[in-house]
């Protein structure tokens, strides 16, 4: 599972359409596709129903929502702690800390990734 991709799963369920999503993530409409379907393959869960009005959440979709927002509001908090307050944006309007707030999240080894931060650390990959 990968933040990138739960973030296309919350940017989905708010607009309501990939074409949406992907316009507000600032990625293109494949590249949302194939991180929904990413995600719903980790998983093993359907987490939208595809209509063709747009996409509404299945109830498996519906009782991981708050789960992901939460996952959202932590990974917004850790990147304005690590950057002092100030929101900073990379690529494609992406936070900065996408891939350590992956790390942070999906790994057994989070102690490291946080031993690193804590020692001035920059990556992630070690």
């Amino acid at each position: 599972m990968d933040w990138s991709d739960v973030r296309v799963f919350l940017a989905v369920a708010r607009a309501g359409t990939l074409g949406a999503a992907a316009r507000s993530l600032k990625i293109s409409h494949p590249t949302a596709g194939r991180r929904l379907r990413a995600l719903e393959d980790a998983t093993g869960q359907v987490l939208f129903q595809r209509t063709a009005e747009g996409y509404i959440l299945t109830d498996e979709g519906q009782s991981v929502f708050a789960l992901a927002e939460q996952m959202e509001e932590n990974a917004l908090a850790l990147e304005r702690r690590l950057a002092g307050g100030a929101a900073r944006t990379g690529r494609q309007g992406a936070p900065v800390l996408c891939g350590l707030v992956r790390g942070v999240c999906f790994t057994t080894g989070s102690d490291r990734i946080l031993r690193k931060i804590s020692g001035g650390g920059t990556g992630v990959a070690d």
